[in-house]
């Protein structure tokens, strides 16, 4: 039964009326329609009285003025005969005494109205009022006397201005004569006099709003009370529905919309408590059905299915008996399983058709109600009721009954338990028919078994029955000369043998025929695969001849070249200016050729790879818009250089990232567009970037499906190609104008490599274009359905290679230990150029680099590996990454070595480093000048907080320092040595000042001055123990003992540093702020720049140079002796192991490993096998430039290797580090 909500009605109150929303909503509609005609008509009202009262009083105003002044000037105009004025003089009291009898105004009531006489002095001579500002000679200074005294012959209009008392008045005047001498005739009213029938008007509209708004709030408040009392039970309703609660109803009598409203909200809710009801009915029948599914499922025979369903059945219905019935081979009912017990008598019994409820069942396929015999137990159907209490169940599958399930229920069985029973009879059928059809296949199997081995007895016999037959052909054979003699006598008994024994030698006649053929195809397989070795042999032999010429052409070719460059760059230097400008453009133009020479060598032996199938692909996220980025970096001032303007376009529908190789997408995507600058003088040249649906034109290299293409165009408007040319073009060697008049150059490699490397990506390359039309070349790559942008897996457990006994700074012994590994690690390096945005890695634990170089791809940026920390430290110097992650553990830099050596490096002083090791060292780091400190094994999140910090540095545009100094004079000095635009400096005079700013300011770093008195510096460096803050005491001068005794005192508590010099003060904030060198304005650069000008970078070093190439022995010496190192040349690898022995002192070896008598390779290992040189860094030259000569050389114990030709600043790079005292 459901509860009236209204049965009680609530009494009136203001709540119910201004309670909730709708009440107080037409509550102040009904007011407000109300209130609003009446304040608008009084507004009106009031206006228009006022402006008319306002015209009146300046009307009576002017009117009485001009009067008065007739009246005045007449009497100052009469003769001396009048009576009036008889004994008067002017100017005596007696004449003015006359005149205020004349100015008086008879009609006046004292509402604040008077006329007065004012001198050309502005004094009062004469009037009506008696108020006792008002006497003679007093002056009187208003608007109006000023304006008369200004000299204004017209009465202006009266007007309000502040009267002689202050008070609000209107007013105006009118001057007369007496004799030459003027006066002024002033007359004015009170403002609030003259107005006071408007107040009166304005007190009489505001009470009768008063009542109109009173009587509005009545009938308001009863209206609303007849709305909101039904609305409200609507609502609270609503809100039980919208609750779950269905147990409530409404009793809302009004005849009314709402009463309709009511009435439908009633029907709502008896019709959802009936859906819920079903839906209950029906969720606890699909999970009985769920259930039930669940237990019989699987492999059953007939008899554990029957007894698992009515184990279930019996539990879910509450049953008090089940028996389970089928139909066997014969058609007849037979019950194989009882819940509960296994009554003997019962479980076999069998019943015929059409005896019983059972047999009815299983005839009509229904389920039949059934009454049992209390003394036989025989069931026989029933009327059906609503509280059956047995019934039986049919279990039909395709119109056949398959069995039947007599069930019996003390209390009776309910309607959804026939729902349930019907759908579940479908489910037990079909898992009963399966379970029949599954043990017929088992007995099927186990015929088929017994025949098998029934055969396989027969074939044994037979073979031996061949056996027999073949020992006695070999017995006629023997004893055939017997049967000769006998041949007559026998030969009827033997006649069937003998054709038995001929039969047996036409079979092995044909077996000796397939025998010869089988060896006949056995010899020419044979020859086959002989010719095929032979090919193969000669196909190697051929790929080893041309990659041995492709590496002695690219040594013959790098060997001149290499001096070429080099001296074409000392002379483009110019540093001793004996050159003309003309001169170094010949320097600069042989310089360019060599460089464009070493490109075609390079495309050269990137299409030997490719045609060898030695070209390697490297699969990984690749950003879109990172690609047009870099595009748009490298061309767009090719673009604005030569007029034409270029634009990219990414469609929408282009995912943000794919997985396919940058480096060689990038690579066919220049040659596109340098093609394209190069045959457009004019016009445009687009990057289009786009999904194309068609896959028809890629290949899959992987596993994964192919559902759409992803075309990468670059179409121009130039010059355009044939279209007899368009497969031209795509062969090597191979140009549109191939004749010796050609107007472009170029070696025709370009599109050539390109198209094998789109094959290699699975893509294609497809060409449209017509002469002079321009052109349209489009990369067709694969894009699969799914692409990897999970993040990288971080391990949870890292195993690290055993360490090497920790020796601080590192020794040369463990360079070469560590220079074991054959290849560098994977990495960006060959797309990298020195000050792109990079992060290198220095570690040896790929399960450390591994996860830390995936987050950074995922970030966009390009990341270097170094596994030794000599590598490490030229890659931060040559390269300038953006941040560096360097591993404590490292063998040859344990400790806290390499971040000094980084910090030490001018080039990589700015450079945030993030140190990685197993403990919590983070404190430790940032005392040694660390950005931060990475735990191993890696986490997601740890690597997330590092990034976080490595972005908001570059985003920083100022850095907050707090410096702590005595008066505003060592302020001043602070601020004068580091006041640079990107350091913002708070000052501070004591210990708690400094505190408390730390605790409101975000503080990169604070500066002491020395001179402050002892115990502030003391008491503050006391409150900053283990803050990983850097504190830096500035003495400006030799430090006092207090800065001495602190360094010892606070040593491994605070992030302390002591400074003399104002140069040193701002290269320890460029070290702590991280700084970079762009922020800093050209002082401050060239200040920390003189830092490091104190002697050449190779200044008392000796170099042996071994090299057969003079031209390289020259190039490569000036530049070592330019930057103060002694040189010692070599020709040979025998004459360089002589001038070992005869200078002893050789710092470090450049070594060729192309060299006569003998060989590179071999001189690096008698030189390794010295026990006095083990330790003297080798690097190793090659012009070959191949697959492999790292490990070569680093196999013979190099400890680097630089290709041909030597690129000056990677060599400068080089030697800084391997000639490095530290």
């Amino acid at each position: 039964m459901r509860a009236p909500l209204s049965a009680k009605r609530i009494p009136f109150n203001l709540d119910l009326v201004l309670g909730r929303g709708l009440g107080r909503t037409l509550l102040l509609s009904f007011f407000a329609l109300a209130m609003i005609p009446m304040l608008l008509v009084g507004a009106f009202s009031d206006h228009m009285a006022g402006t008319h009262l306002a015209q009146e009083v300046r009307r009576d105003i002017g009117i009485i003025a001009e009067l008065k002044r007739r009246q005045l000037q007449a009497f100052f105009d009469e003769g001396s005969t009048d009576a009036d004025r008889q004994g008067l003089q002017p100017a005596t009291p007696a004449f003015f005494n006359t005149i205020d009898r004349m100015l008086e105004m008879p009609m006046d009531d004292g509402a604040g109205s008077r006329v007065y006489l004012v001198d050309a002095q502005g004094r009062w001579q004469a009037g009506t009022s008696g108020e006792p500002e008002f006497s003679r000679n007093a002056t009187v200074d208003t608007d109006q006397t000023r304006r008369w005294r200004e000299g204004l012959s017209v009465p202006p209009a009266p007007f309000a201005y502040a009267g002689p008392g202050g008070h609000p008045v209107i007013g105006t005047f009118a001057e007369v004569r007496l004799g030459e001498t003027p006066y002024a005739l002033i007359v004015e009213v009170d403002r609030q006099a003259a107005f006071g029938a408007r107040n009166r008007f304005r007190a009489m509209v505001a009470t009768l709003l008063i009542l109109t708004g009173v009587g509005a709030l009545v009938v308001a408040a009863g209206l609303a009370r007849s709305i909101v009392g039904p609305v409200r039970d609507l609502s609270r309703t609503a809100l039980m529905v919208a609750a779950g609660r269905l147990d409530h109803g409404l009793d809302v009598t009004a005849k009314n919309e709402i009463g309709e409203l009511a009435a439908a909200c009633d029907n709502m809710i008896r019709h959802l408590r009936a859906a819920r009801a079903e839906n209950d009915t029906r969720a606890r029948l699909m999970s009985g059905l769920a259930s039930l599914h669940q237990s019989i499922s699987g492999e059953h025979d007939s008899g554990e299915l029957c007894l698992k369903t009515l184990e279930f059945l019996f539990g879910f219905l509450d049953l008090s008996q089940a028996d389970f019935f089928f139909i066997n081979d014969k058609g007849t009912l037979a019950c194989i399983c009882r819940l509960p017990g296994h009554a003997e008598d019962e479980t076999h019994q069998t019943f015929y058709p059409q005896d019983g409820g059972r047999d009815q069942t299983a005839s009509e396929g229904t389920i039949v109600t059934l009454r049992k015999d209390p003394e036989t137990g025989q069931a026989t159907p029933a009327p059906a009721t609503d509280t059956a209490r047995l019934i039986a169940v049919p279990l039909v599958l395709q119109g056949t009954v398959k069995g039947v399930l007599e069930l019996e229920k003390t209390e009776g069985f309910h309607r959804w338990e026939y729902r349930f029973l019907e759908t579940a009879a479908d489910v037990i059928a079909v898992a009963l028919n399966a379970a029949l059809i599954g043990q017929q296949e088992a007995a099927l199997l186990e015929r088929t078994r017994k025949q098998a081995e029934k055969l396989q007895v027969r074939e044994a016999a037979l073979e031996e029955k061949t056996g027999e037959l073949k020992d006695q052909r070999r017995a006629f054979r023997t004893s055939e000369h017997k049967l000769q003699l006998k041949q007559l006598e026998l030969e009827a008994a033997n006649a069937q043998m003998v054709k038995n024994a001929s039969d047996l030698e036409a079979h092995m006649a044909i077996l000796e025929k397939q025998k010869r053929d089988m060896e006949n195809q056995n010899t020419e397989l044979e020859k086959a695969h002989r010719e095929l070795e032979d090919k193969a042999r000669q196909l190697e032999a051929t790929s080893r001849y041309k990659t041995e010429f492709m590496a002695n052409m690219s040594h013959e070719l790098r060997t001149p070249l290499n001096s070429i460059l080099l001296l074409s760059r000392l002379l483009m230097e110019n540093k001793e200016n004996t050159l003309t400008v003309k001169q170094s453009q010949f320097a600069q133009t042989i310089h360019s050729a060599g460089d464009d020479l070493l490109n075609l060598i390079n495309e050269i032996l990137d299409l030997a790879k490719v045609e060898s199938g030695k070209m390697e692909v490297v699969h990984r996220a690749v950003r879109i818009q990172s690609i047009v980025h870099a595009m748009q970096v490298s061309f767009s001032p090719l673009a604005e250089q030569s007029g034409v303007a270029f634009t990219t376009h990414v469609a929408p529908d282009v995912p943000g990232q794919v997985f396919t190789d940058r480096k060689r997408i990038e690579q066919i995507i220049k040659n596109f567009l340098s093609n394209a600058f190069k045959f457009t003088p004019t016009g445009t040249i687009r990057l289009e970037i786009a999904v194309d649906p068609d896959v028809s034109v890629c290949r899959n290299p992987g596993d994964r499906p192919i559902s759409k293409c992803l075309d990468i165009s670059v179409v121009d408007t130039g010059i355009g190609i044939p279209a007899a040319k368009h497969r031209m073009v795509f062969e090597a060697f191979q140009q549109v104008d191939g004749s010796t008049r050609r107007k472009y150059g170029g070696t025709g490699l370009g599109l050539s490599i390109s198209r094998e490397l789109a094959r290699l990506l699975g893509g294609e390359i497809t060409l449209e274009s017509e002469a002079g039309q321009g052109s349209r070349f489009t990369l067709h790559l694969p894009l699969n359905d799914q692409i990897d942008e999970t993040p990288a897996v971080v391990p949870t457990e890292t195993k690290r290679q055993a360490p090497r006994p920790p020796i601080e700074g590192g020794s040369r012994s463990d360079r070469v230990e560590a220079s074991a590994a054959p290849e560098p690690v994977p990495d960006d390096r060959r797309r990298l150029s020195p000050g792109d945005e990079s992060i290198l890695i220095i570690d040896a634990t790929s399960g450390t680099t591994e996860p830390i170089k995936a987050f950074a791809h995922r970030n966009d940026y390009p990341v270097l590996v170094a596994e030794q920390v000599q590598t490490g430290l030229h890659f931060a110097d040559y390269y300038l990454p953006s941040a560096i992650f360097a591993s404590l553990q490292l063998p040859g830099a344990r400790g806290w070595a390499l971040i000094r050596r980084l910090k030490a490096n001018p080039r990589t002083w700015h450079t945030p480093v993030f140190t990685l090791s197993p403990r919590e060292d983070g404190l430790a780091a940032a005392f040694h000048g660390a950005a931060g400190h990475v735990i191993e094994p890696v986490t997601v999140s740890s690597l997330q907080a590092a990034f976080h910090r490595i972005e908001r540095l570059r985003s920083m545009k100022d850095r907050t320092v707090l410096a702590l100094a005595p008066a505003p004079d060592h302020f001043a000095r602070i601020t004068e040595a580091v006041g640079v635009a990107p350091i913002r400096i708070i000052p501070a005079t004591t210990a708690a000042e400094c505190q408390a700013a730390l605790g409101v300011h975000s503080v990169q770093a604070v500066i002491v001055h020395a001179a402050m008195e002892p115990t502030e510096p003391q008491r503050f460096l006391t409150g900053m123990r283990n803050h990983p803050t850097p504190v830096i005491l500035f003495s400006d001068g030799p430090p006092p003992p207090f800065c001495r005794t602190a360094a010892g005192q606070y040593a491994g508590q605070v992030n302390l540093e002591t400074v003399e010099t104002p140069d040193q003060l701002l290269l320890a904030l460029v070290l702590r702020l991280h700084l970079p060198p762009e922020a800093l304005n050209r002082p401050h650069r060239d200040r920390l720049q003189a830092l490091d000008r104190r002697r050449p970078a190779f200044e008392g070093r000796q170099v042996l140079l071994v090299d057969d190439d003079m031209r390289t022995v020259f190039a490569v010496s000036n530049v070592l002796e330019d930057q103060g190192a002694t040189v010692v040349t070599g020709k040979t690898g025998k004459e360089s192991l002589d001038k070992l022995d005869g200078f002893p002192d050789i710092d470090l070896i450049l070594m060729d490993v192309m060299i006569a008598e003998v060989d590179g390779y071999r001189a690096i290992r008698e030189i390794r096998n010295r026990k006095r040189f083990r330790t003297l860094p080798i690097i190793a030259l090659t012009a070959k430039a191949m697959k492999g000569d790292r490990s070569k050389c680093i196999a013979a114990g190099a400890d680097d290797y630089l290709a041909k030709p030597v690129n000056l600043d990677k060599l400068t790079s080089m030697l800084r580090i391997w000639l490095d005292p530290q």
